[in-house]
């Protein structure tokens, strides 16, 4: 490092050395739960009196067992997609907003992966079994972002999305697969 902006200058004499190590980012995890209304407004009201609150009242949520990991939903439920990756918050905190919310559907809106895929995706798919014959599968993910709130957890790059199953098209019988990938 120096204080020159002349790249021989800097090699040459340079004011202090430093050490860059590039890794491979983690491969991205997903985990599902549901809770009911209730839980999800104490979640929402610790969120909206500070910050940090959501994570802790988020965590005794699990922990008394009003959010549950799970693979069914039921209709008057809320579901809660827990998404990491290495980097995440990173990518959020590039928005241009400070609502978790708004970043993320910026990022899910990114069109600079790889060959100009969205930098985040975020699928929720009507599964072939679910799906009747001569249709397409329903997608639910413009539902989701819609309808959704969103915490992101900088010190453990998690995002929670939090979306009520009935605000979306999803139909009693419906099984929905649900995919979350980040592209380099």
């Amino acid at each position: 490092m120096s204080s020159s902006t002349d790249f021989a200058d800097t090699l040459d004499s340079p004011d202090t050395l430093g050490t860059l190590v590039i890794e491979d980012r983690s491969e991205p995890t997903q985990q599902l739960w549901t809770a009911s209304d209730s839980t999800v407004d104490d979640i929402v009201t610790a969120a909206n009196d500070d910050d940090e609150d959501v994570f802790a009242e988020l965590t005794s949520q699990i922990e008394d067992n009003n959010a549950t990991q799970t693979s069914t939903v039921a209709e008057g439920d809320q579901v809660i997609h827990q998404l990491g990756a290495d980097g995440l918050s990173g990518l959020l905190d590039n928005e241009s907003t400070d609502d978790a919310t708004a970043a993320l559907n910026g990022a899910l809106g990114n069109p600079n992966g790889i060959d100009g895929e969205n930098s985040l995706n975020l699928r929720v798919q009507q599964t072939d079994d679910s799906t009747t014959a001569n249709q397409d599968p329903v997608e639910l993910q413009s539902n989701i972002t819609g309808n959704m709130t969103v915490f992101a957890n900088a010190t453990t790059d998690n995002i929670y999305i939090v979306y009520d199953i009935d605000d979306t098209v999803a139909a009693d019988g419906d099984e929905f697969d649900a995919r979350f990938r980040v592209q380099d």
